[in-house]
């Protein structure tokens, strides 16, 4: 599936969408919640939202504690291929807005045989142009700086897919305004006028790695994360994976550290890492994970699917 398409709109109409899974390969894993707002206007006029039945049972432990999602609440959900037609026919041709759209674009596209055309909006991208400040822009810290002079509108427990949902919409209703003053009332054309001007550039260096592409393409999910890698890698050599992720505007980690946001895993180790055989630097991501940490771990494919080209 190659290079990101997510855009930077401040779109009036559009479903935003979120879904919760086994994992976060979308080889590998499944789809076990979904749900999403339709919005018109700016303000929301439907919803869909259900569990759904994974082909492999029980589900992980870590899952269900990160997610408060049991195996008996599944047991009798629909499966993906009765959901997916009534997901497809809710978004139809609409924007989809998403924080991190592209994970959840993926395991849909991959669930559907193909890939959804819909344009995608990715709130944690816009969150980076409008709250520069912030260390990190998960979900959480995004809400807390939207709603810093006043009571969040969501109340509700995170790594459900509709409370996610719900978030998301908020934030993006909010930070719309501010990317239109940024760059106009077509931000992202805006955006590429002032980044072509030579006013704004991306340089990322760790150690000896620095930076061999002339342009970053920003849009990609390893734009400005701190990544770490662990595990035989079959594709390239550890070192090569660190250019690439530099030329992705990555920074290297050579550990699982608290602001982590993903760590690869070597498609040699990472089944049989996921469901038990787990490294040190598995194990504390997880562990980060379950404290509100940001980190996502995923399989080297994924990451070979965006630095392929670098």
């Amino acid at each position: 599936m190659g290079q990101t398409r997510t855009q930077l709109i401040a779109a009036n109409d559009y479903v935003v969408f979120d879904i919760e899974t086994t994992g976060l390969d979308a080889t590998w894993c499944e789809i076990i919640e979904i749900a999403a707002l339709k919005v018109e206007g700016g303000i929301v006029v439907d919803r869909f939202e259900t569990l759904i039945r994974p082909d492999e049972l029980p589900l992980p432990a870590f899952i269900t504690d990160l997610t408060g999602i049991t195996t008996e609440m599944v047991l009798n959900a629909p499966t993906i291929s009765a959901v997916l037609p009534q997901f497809l026919d809710f978004i139809s041709d609409s924007v989809l807005v998403g924080h991190n759209v592209t994970f959840d674009e993926r395991f849909v596209s991959s669930a559907a045989g193909s890939q959804i055309l819909n344009t995608l909006v990715d709130t944690m991208r816009i969150s980076r142009h409008v709250n520069k400040a912030l260390a990190s822009h998960r979900l959480n810290n995004v809400v807390s700086e939207c709603f810093a002079d006043r009571e969040a509108p969501v109340a509700g427990r995170s790594h459900r897919a509709m409370h996610d949902v719900e978030c998301t919409y908020h934030i993006y209703e909010q930070m719309k305004p501010r990317l239109v003053a940024l760059y106009g009332e077509n931000p992202e054309a805006g955006y590429r006028r002032l980044r072509n001007s030579g006013k704004h550039s991306s340089t990322t260096k760790s150690g000896d790695i620095v930076q061999t592409v002339e342009e970053i393409d920003e849009s990609n999910p390893f734009y400005g994360m701190h990544v770490c890698f662990t595990g035989k890698m079959s594709s390239m050599p550890r070192a090569e994976a660190w250019q690439r992720l530099v030329n992705l505007g990555g920074v290297i980690e050579e550990n699982a550290v608290k602001n982590l946001d993903y760590l690869v895993i070597g498609n040699e180790g990472f089944v049989s890492g996921v469901k038990g055989d787990k490294s040190s630097k598995i194990i504390k991501a997880e562990k980060n994970q379950l404290k509100g940490f940001p980190v996502q771990i995923i399989s080297e494919d994924f990451f070979l699917e965006f630095a392929k080209d670098v």
